[in-house]
């Protein structure tokens, strides 16, 4: 008898969540009345799990892919792709210099992890010191970018791979460093997210195409931007 019990999220069950997420805040915070200080805090609330989220799946991608280079460079492109809709979408001008879209923090990261992953195999000493300097590195860059989460979006990349052998260990400590960095009024929300993560059973899933889930993120913002653009 084929059994229906819930077998956990895979990973494209997870990429839905982060995208429903993160369109539902974008959403608020576009298209929200200017002023309107409830919607965008509302917006915000909804929007806390999906960069916890996919954080958590870099580390995954990071692990399994079959090529890192490709990996960076195609972050990289549509963090460059991204940034003049991400401008017009959120903050209402072509170029807004005190934030960058978060395509440019993913990249920092997994740019932290390979260049830590040069140290594997030379004991537990020198893999965590180069872990340690990447992330220090990583974490300055981001910030001095302002790349959207900077520091934390750093710090919890790094913490998803370093503890990857205990998924208890990984919530719990994403969980302090996002309270270390965000009001605890986003508590709830981002413990919404370490419950997705925790349901993870290690499967990819099946993706709609390859691209999809990378270049909904400048269409989407492209498509409130101009929206906001003609309200």
């Amino acid at each position: 008898m084929k059994s229906d019990a819930f077998r956990g999220l895979d990973g494209t069950g997870l990429k839905w969540i982060a995208i429903l997420s993160m369109t539902l805040n974008h959403m608020g915070i576009a298209l929200a009345e200017e002023g309107n200080l409830h919607m965008v805090w509302l917006a915000n609330q909804v929007g806390r799990p999906a960069f916890i989220i996919f954080s958590f799946l870099l580390t995954e991608g990071f692990i399994h892919t079959r090529s890192r280079r490709r990996y960076l460079l195609r972050l990289l492109f549509l963090g460059a792709v991204s940034e003049i809709p991400y401008d017009l979408a959120l903050w209402g001008s072509g170029v807004y210099g005190l934030r960058q879209n978060v395509f440019w923090t993913l990249a920092i990261g997994l740019g932290v992890l390979w260049a830590a992953s040069m140290a594997w195999g030379k004991g537990w000493f020198w893999e965590n010191l180069a872990l340690t300097w990447a992330a220090v590195l990583g974490s300055i860059i981001a910030w001095i970018l302002r790349t959207d989460y900077d520091v934390m979006g750093v710090l919890l990349i790094v913490w998803f791979f370093w503890s990857r052998d205990s998924r208890g260990r990984q919530l719990a400590g994403a969980l302090v460093i996002f309270l270390m960095f965000v009001s605890q009024e986003f508590f709830l929300a981002a413990s919404l997210s370490l419950v997705f993560i925790w349901m993870y059973n290690g499967q990819r899933g099946r993706n709609p195409h390859p691209m999809f889930f990378y270049w909904f993120y400048p269409v989407h913002l492209a498509v409130l931007a101009g929206i906001r653009l003609i309200m």
